[in-house]
This record gives C-alpha cells, sequence and structure tokens, in this order.
C-alpha cells in the first residue's frame, strides 16, 4: 500500500474516530451511572482522531519542503498497524455505544423517571 492510499486510510479512521467521539459523549450525558472517565475516552478518541487526521495528511503531501521523504516504507507500516488499532477500538466503542442505545430504546417512560432525569443503564 502506498502512502497516498495509507493517508486516505487513516484520514477515514479519523473522520470514524470523531464520530464515535460524539455520540459517546452525548451518549454519556444521558446516563446516570456514566462516569466522566465515559467522557474523557470520548475526549481521547477525539483527540487520537485529531493526531491521525493531521499524521493522515502529513503523509499524503509525501515529502517535506525540502525533498526529504516524511517517513520510510516501515514507518509507513508502522502508522498503517497503529491506525487499524485505533479502527478497532473505535468500532469497540461504537458497539458498545449502541448496545447501551438499546437498552435506552426499551426504556419504558413513567417508571419512576422524571422529565430531564438521566438513566441508569445496567451492565448486561
Amino acid at each position: 500500500m502506498d502512502g497516498v492510499s495509507i493517508a486516505a486510510s487513516i484520514v477515514g479512521i479519523a473522520t470514524a474516530g470523531v464520530q464515535v467521539s460524539i455520540k459517546l459523549v452525548t451518549l454519556a450525558s444521558q446516563i446516570s451511572t456514566a462516569s466522566d472517565r465515559i467522557s474523557s475516552i470520548g475526549n481521547d478518541i477525539s483527540l487520537t482522531s485529531g493526531v491521525l487526521h493531521q499524521l493522515g495528511e502529513l503523509i499524503n503531501r509525501k515529502t517535506t519542503d525540502d525533498g526529504i521523504s516524511i517517513l520510510n516504507q516501515d514507518g509507513l507500516k508502522t502508522t498503517k498497524t497503529s491506525a487499524a488499532m485505533c479502527e478497532r477500538i473505535f468500532q469497540e466503542v461504537e458497539k458498545e455505544m449502541k448496545r447501551a442505545s438499546e437498552q435506552l430504546r426499551r426504556y419504558k417512560p413513567g417508571q419512576g423517571r422524571m422529565s430531564g432525569e438521566k438513566i441508569e443503564l445496567s451492565m448486561t
């Protein structure tokens, strides 16, 4: 895989990460049992996505202003592997958010919940 393809892949992963982080922070704000750690994880995903996006842009340029290549083949391989690991983590977070969202959809209004009150999710 060449640098341009890797760069495009990384930018795509970064975009997905930003979407996951926004959903995670939004979901955490609606759930009473969500700790500050969940929002912190959402922020970490957002920051990681920003770094991935910048890295993808650097790789896409291929060379610095003085004509020196940004990354050699080993660097590209390491970058691709790291981005793939981030993508797997983003997918796992997305999967858990879907599970939590399903619990929210099954929640029956009027079962002791006041309007605007946060929902408590089970761990099962």
